[in-house]
């Protein structure tokens, strides 16, 4: 699988593959306090299904 159809799972992508400042800008709007325990909370379900 491509990276461009990976990420089409998720968005409809009409310009293509966003371009690594687009990622950063998104990235830098994320508050980590926010961020942390959805991320962490993905992270042990993903390990425990396994």
């Amino acid at each position: 699988m491509s990276k461009y159809e990976w990420l089409q799972q998720f968005s409809a992508l009409p310009e293509g593959i966003p371009s690594a400042d687009r990622f950063r800008r998104v990235f830098e709007r994320i508050d980590p306090k926010v961020f942390e325990p959805c991320n962490l909370g993905q992270a042990i379900r993903l390990h425990l299904s396994r």
